[in-house]
Formats: C-alpha cells, structure tokens, sequence
C-alpha cells in the first residue's frame, strides 16, 4: 500500500542577545548561550473561520427560485461548500440584525431548500421587500452555537428584481 508522508514548514526567526553581567562598575560580557528561536504565525485572511465568502453578495429576483410568491417576500439564501468545493449539509445558519423598526434573529439548515443546489439555505425575511444597508448580517455555525464563518452583512431593496440576497460560503 501507498505510504504517507507528512510534511511541515514553519517560520523561524533567530535572535541572539549576549548576556551581560555587570560586577561593581565594571561590566562583562557572559558567553552567549543558544539562540532563542521565535516561529512566526502567518494568518491567511478568514483564516480563523472555516467558512469564508465566496464570491459577491448577489441581489437578484426572488421569482426566479420561488415563482409563487411573486414581489410578496425579501429573503437571503445560498449554500456552503467544503475545501473540496463539495456541498456541505446541515451546517446552522443565522441571520440577524434590523430591517426597519423589526429585530431579525433566525436560523436555518444548509441543505434544507435544495431548489438553490444540494446544500441550499433559505431565509424568510419579510412579507414584502425592503430597503436595508448593512442592518442585516447571515454566518454559519456548528451544532454548539460556535461560528464558522464571520458575519456577512449584505443589503436588501424594495426593488422587486432584488429582493433576494444570496450569499455563498
């Protein structure tokens, strides 16, 4: 069978200060012992999240996924994908913030409105569409509350033609 090899990199930097001991007036110079070695933690953006943005946040027309319900509904949707681009179910989705005078706090399932693509979520936002700029934000979570991913803050319109967010992890 094939053998695995693993294999790591990290970032050092060296720094070497002599040791002085200072007797009466008089200072000398102590042998110096071994270098200190320091690594050096290099963070890729969003690294901290599993989850990042992928891609823009898209504002299109909510008829086009879901006909029946014409310009009567604003809501955020989208899915979220593994490192290997493969669709990840039942991840939580939260969505809170304001839109108006009202205080949004939901939560959703990846995975559970497929009609946008195997790990698909959806939000239901409002009976009609709204304006909103960065009051509203979605991020995913793991089963204990923990996030995933940063909050994504988006907008929303009254725009019929837009009043749907989608928002891809």
């Amino acid at each position: 069978p094939p053998t695995w090899t693993v294999t790591a990199t990290m970032t050092q930097t060296a720094t070497m200060t002599p040791p002085v001991a200072v007797m009466g007036n008089d200072a000398v110079e102590v042998t110096p012992g071994p270098a200190q070695l320091t690594p050096e933690a290099t963070e890729a953006p969003n690294s901290r999240y599993a989850f990042s943005l992928l891609g823009d946040v898209k504002a299109i027309d909510g008829t086009i996924f879901r006909p029946e319900h014409s310009c009567k509904w604003l809501g955020v949707a989208g899915q979220a994908f593994d490192l290997q681009n493969r669709p990840a179910t039942g991840i939580t989705v939260q969505v809170g913030g304001s839109l108006g005078r009202s205080y949004i706090d939901l939560i959703s399932l990846t995975g559970t409105a497929v009609w946008y693509g195997p790990s698909g979520f959806e939000v239901f936002l409002s009976d009609v569409p709204v304006d909103s700029e960065s009051t509203l934000w979605v991020r995913l979570m793991d089963q204990s509350g923990l996030p995933l991913s940063g909050k994504v803050y988006f907008n929303t319109s009254e725009d019929c033609t837009k009043n749907l967010a989608v928002i891809n992890f």
